[in-house]
């Protein structure tokens, strides 16, 4: 399954400019920069992430020290796979091969990492429905 959805944050949206550039948590609504296609893989509870929308798109990997910004891979690998653990809040986590969370640095408004070992607050986030004249051509 796949679908185009955003995440936020306390009203921070996950946000890349361009590839080289960090994985930030200050976007403010949906928008190219904050369009991501969410893939279900086979493995139960897991997903991946891919920016930008086709043609040429790529894949977030988490690496082991903790960074989340790397959108350089073409391929789903371990890096690339994250466990999404849902939340009776309707909140969700995404953990990383690396048995750590993705996290909104500060609560939103910061760059993103992948170094925390425990869901708290800043590690739980919310998927937004994309307006259907905003999905990649």
């Amino acid at each position: 399954m796949q679908e185009y959805i955003t995440i936020n944050r306390d009203g921070h949206y996950l946000r890349v400019d361009s590839l080289e550039d960090e994985l930030r948590f200050d976007g403010y609504g949906p928008g190219y920069q904050t369009i991501f296609r969410r893939i279900v893989l086979a493995a139960a509870n897991q997903v991946a992430l891919q920016w930008p929308p086709p043609p040429n798109p790529y894949y977030l990997a988490a690496e082991p020290r903790g960074a989340a910004k790397v959108w350089n891979r073409d391929v789903i690998g371990p890096w690339e796979t994250f466990e999404e653990i849902r939340w009776p809040d309707d909140t969700f986590s995404l953990k990383t091969v690396h048995h750590t969370f993705l996290c909104a640095e500060g609560g939103g408004g910061f760059e993103a990492v992948a170094d925390r070992v425990e869901a708290g607050p800043w590690e739980r986030f919310y998927y937004g429905m994309v307006p259907e004249q905003l999905f990649p051509k």
